[in-house]
């Protein structure tokens, strides 16, 4: 977490907004930056070896995200079951379902999973179905990157959770618009 955004999240909570999507590093986690923050639902994209400056072994890398999880499961419960989602896929799987929480759901490219997608095509654009047990959706994402598709997949039910906060959990909602854009130029040297 940034060091703005304590400052940020003070505000949002003087101006009574209720519900915020928090993208938290493991850096933050290990530095216990986000303690204060009381977590209903997290997702974990994957656990590369982007990091590995950082953390000594991949293995401490998992365990600083699996933080988020533990947070999440200690949080102050408010009628809703405390959930993470996880990347059915990544290689931090198994270590990341160990830690105990209330519900847990998954996602895949590979697979079947809680959320999936289907029929997958990637070239100057992502097209796939975003596809749930309460139904599917059409989604298309700017960006050709694999990555983006895992975001889509982790990214829907936090999406809908936050949203409406009950019953329609997994239906598909929205995509929220990449990160990234593309960029090219012609340089000379």
């Amino acid at each position: 977490m940034c060091p703005e955004k304590p400052m940020v999240l003070a505000r949002m909570v003087s101006e009574k907004v209720e519900q915020v999507v928090l993208e938290v590093t493991s850096h933050a986690l290990v530095q216990e930056r986000v303690g204060a923050c009381d977590f209903d639902t997290v997702a974990v994209t994957y656990v590369g070896r982007d990091h590995l400056d950082y953390h000594p072994s991949w293995e401490e890398y998992v365990a600083a995200k699996a933080r988020l999880i533990d947070l999440c499961a200690a949080g102050a419960q408010k009628g809703t079951p405390k959930t993470a989602i996880l990347n059915l896929d990544d290689a931090s799987l198994e270590l990341l379902s160990s830690r105990p929480i209330e519900r847990r759901w998954t996602y895949s490219l590979k697979g079947p999973a809680d959320i999936m997608a289907k029929g997958l095509h990637c070239a100057e654009v992502c097209t796939f179905r975003l596809v749930t047990a309460e139904g599917e959706a059409p989604v298309e994402l700017a960006l050709p990157a694999r990555f983006d598709v895992y975001n889509a997949l982790n990214g829907n039910p936090v999406l809908a959770f936050n949203t409406t906060y009950g019953p329609n959990w997994l239906v598909p909602q929205i995509v929220l618009p990449a990160r990234f854009f593309k960029l090219s130029a012609r340089i000379s040297f």
